[in-house]
């Protein structure tokens, strides 16, 4: 017997992903922030950001593209790709946004047993700049990279299990800044939620 979602829990699934994406944007803000001044761009706060933008917007994937293949599982992602608009295509799904932070205790072994001494964790301006200093081994250039962030690209590069992994934050964010209008527009359309707060005056 196929499981419904009620327009109740619809909505508060809804409000569950709106706060994630608010999460992400907030992070994703933070760190161009950081990035755009010369004096702050390579401190550590930048891969906290990076990180937790990474972190929410997995968070919005999982509801819509859940491991388990419950019943109530598959519902609940097919109600709010539905309802949110989000298509199988979308930015969101990447999986080399979900890896990096579902395997990130395997990706930080494989540093360790894997990289060299001359581990590359550094925001280059531009790609040019990054392969400049990232030549191959021949050139006496060859770096174990750990984390990289293109600022003119909006792009995250980091050494992954199979090679060099790319996310396109710039795209990924876009989506998410979508789903967040979205589920704005669809909760002040159809809210059956209504909240009590308490007076405390």
């Amino acid at each position: 017997m196929p499981i419904e979602i009620s327009p109740v829990h619809r909505n508060l699934l809804i409000e569950e992903v709106l706060v994630q994406t608010y999460l992400a944007i907030e992070a994703y803000n933070r760190l161009r922030e950081t990035v755009a001044n010369e004096n702050t761009r390579q401190r550590r706060e930048v891969w906290a950001y990076v990180q937790s933008a990474l972190s929410h917007t997995t968070m919005i994937s999982k509801y819509m593209n859940p491991n388990s293949n419950s019943a109530l599982s598959k519902a609940r992602a097919s109600v709010l790709k539905a309802s949110l608009e989000v298509v199988e295509a979308s930015p969101i799904f990447s999986r080399n946004a979900r890896n990096n932070v579902e395997h990130l205790d395997e990706r930080i072994d494989l540093w360790i047993e894997t990289g060299p001494e001359r581990m590359l964790e550094s925001v280059f301006v531009s790609r040019e700049n990054y392969e400049f200093l990232n030549r191959s081994e021949e050139e006496l250039r060859g770096w174990f990279i750990k984390r990289v962030y293109l600022i003119d690209e909006d792009t995250f590069i980091s050494q992954g299990k199979n090679g060099l992994e790319e996310i396109d934050l710039a795209a990924l964010m876009n989506e998410v800044r979508r789903i967040e209008q979205t589920a704005v527009r669809v909760l002040s359309e159809d809210s059956t939620v209504t909240r009590v707060y308490p007076n405390l005056t």
